[in-house]
């Protein structure tokens, strides 16, 4: 009697893909008018104020130009996570002015 050897197979390597290295993009940094729509609710949730704000891109991120009837402030868009903040952002206070009475 002629007893058969199991023949096993070696398992094969997993290959895997290698991909390049990607920066994460910041969406602050993105000029898009979807990126600003994004920006102008959170504001508005954030300030609960519907008019009076404006953003605006300007050195490679955005900006928040809130005003109110006694004061304008500016604020720097940034990008951020956790308790406070609102559709992945934030906003950081840069310049306060209070309106002139003439």
């Amino acid at each position: 009697m002629v007893t058969k050897k199991k023949v096993t197979k070696k398992p094969r390597k997993r290959q895997v893909k290698k991909r390049a290295h990607r920066e994460e993009v910041l969406k602050s940094t993105i000029d898009s008018p979807s990126i600003d729509k994004k920006i102008m609710t959170a504001a508005r949730l954030m300030f609960h104020q519907r008019n009076g704000l404006y953003t605006f891109f300007e050195h490679g991120h955005w900006w928040l130009r809130r005003e109110t009837p006694r004061y304008t402030y500016i604020y720097d868009v940034v990008d951020a996570e956790g308790y406070g903040t609102i559709n992945g952002f934030d906003f950081e206070l840069v310049q306060e002015d209070e309106e002139d009475d003439y």
